[in-house]
Formats: C-alpha cells, structure tokens, sequence
C-alpha cells in the first residue's frame, strides 16, 4: 500500500466553495494542486479565493506568511480535465450535490485514470454507490471522503463506501490524516456520520422552543454548558458513569 508520504500530487475536481477549501487543506500541506473547473464566474475568482482563504489562515495564527505563497505556487488552476487529473495521485470530486452530475464525472474519471488512484467524493448526503452505479472500470476505488464545511477550517472528515475496497479506505483515511484532517471511517448511509447528529440537535432544538417548553435564549444557553461539545459524548457518559454497551 502507498504510503501517506508519498503522495506527491492530488487533483480536485470542482472550484466552489468546498472544492477551493480543499485546494488550500492539500497545497499546504506541500502537494502539488490541479484544480478542474469548467469556464465560468467559480473558475474566473478561483485563485483570488485561494489566496484569500491562506491569507486569512496566516492573519488567524494558523500558517506562517511564507505559506501563502508556496501554496499558491503549487496549485494550477485548468478547464481541461485530462490535463488536471495527469500523473494524479488521488482525486477530490467537490461538484454540486446532483446525483447524474457525479455520476457522469465518476464514468469520465474512471475511463482516463489508471486503476489505483482513488476518488473521493465530497457528497454529502449521496451515497456513493449511486454515484458509481455507472462506474464499470474499478469502481471499488471510487469513496465518499466527506469533509466537514470548509476542510481548510474544520478538520472533521467521513470515509464511506460499502463497495469500496478496504485498501482504498485505509489508503485515503492514512492519507488524510497525515494531512492534518480528522477522519472517521463509517457505513455508507444517507447523511453520514455527523449530518445525521447534526440533524437531531436541530430538530429537538427547534422542538422546545415551538412547544413553548423554552426561549431560543435557553437553548443556546444549554449548548453553551454542554459538556459534550469539548469532551465527546462517549467520553461525558463514562465520566456520569453511563455505560453504553454494544449489543
């Protein structure tokens, strides 16, 4: 298996708001950068995004000044696919979340790569299996590698893939830990890991304010005490000695 070291290129497909975050998350972490992006508005602003996502990076305390450009310098910007994803070492698909959009970019991508470079999606809620149902050349490289919004702020990140080969998985998760990202491997499963908690707070939350039980002000205030946010939840159960037990 490839070593996380030894990636020394990476292509994102996509120069939106996630796909440019990921450009910034691999140029600096000294990668070389092909970032693929149809003509348009999202490709004509791309670089000054970039630049500006490092700098606010060195202006927070979180990269040295010198960092802004050496990354800058390692990423290329391009509308010619094969042209982005040659001598490619790895692939982050960020495209809007529209199931045939990704499904005809997995078929493109998987027809001009060789068969060990593995491709992330950055969906959110699509499972990758139907994103890849098209996929006839190696799909059990192709994964979901979903990033937490935007990767180059929040580290938190979900592999998936149930048809995916567990090789790729742990290939992609040591990969991007060596990258300074937090990954999680999990089922493949509508919405993922975090989305779905996400999801239940929100729901409760807007719960006990319309069935007058609090104000908004209450609520906030409960997240603001919730020790959970800085320990983790199995953590603040076993410290209320609540056990959870696997069955």
């Amino acid at each position: 298996m490839k070593k996380p070291e030894e990636f020394k290129k990476v292509t994102v497909i996509g120069g939106g708001f996630i796909g440019y975050s990921w450009g910034i998350v691999f140029a600096r972490s000294g990668l070389s950068v092909s970032i693929y992006n149809r003509k348009s508005n999202t490709f004509d602003t791309l670089k000054d995004r970039l630049k500006g996502g490092l700098e606010f990076l060195r202006d927070e305390g979180m990269i040295e000044d010198y960092v802004v450009q050496e990354s800058l310098d390692r990423i290329v910007v391009t509308d010619d696919l094969e042209e982005a994803v040659k001598d490619t070492e790895y692939i982050q698909e960020c495209l809007w979340e529209d199931l045939k959009l990704k499904q005809d970019m997995f078929v493109k991508l998987t027809q001009i790569i060789p068969a060990d470079v593995p491709i992330g999606s950055s969906c959110s809620g699509l499972r990758i299996t139907d994103i890849t149902a098209n996929v006839k050349k190696h799909p059990e490289r192709c994964i979901v590698a979903h990033p937490t919004n935007p990767p180059h702020l929040i580290p938190f990140m979900e592999i998936s893939g149930d048809n995916a080969s567990k090789e790729i998985k742990d290939l992609v998760f040591n990969f991007m830990e060596h990258i300074g990202q937090k990954p999680i491997q999990c089922k493949e499963v509508y919405g993922y890991v975090l989305n779905r908690i996400q999801l239940s707070l929100i729901q409760e939350a807007l719960y006990v304010v319309k069935e007058g039980i609090c104000s908004v002000e209450a609520v906030e205030r409960a997240f603001d005490g919730w020790p959970w946010l800085e320990m983790g939840v199995y953590r603040a159960l076993r410290g209320g000695r609540i056990e959870l037990r696997q069955s």
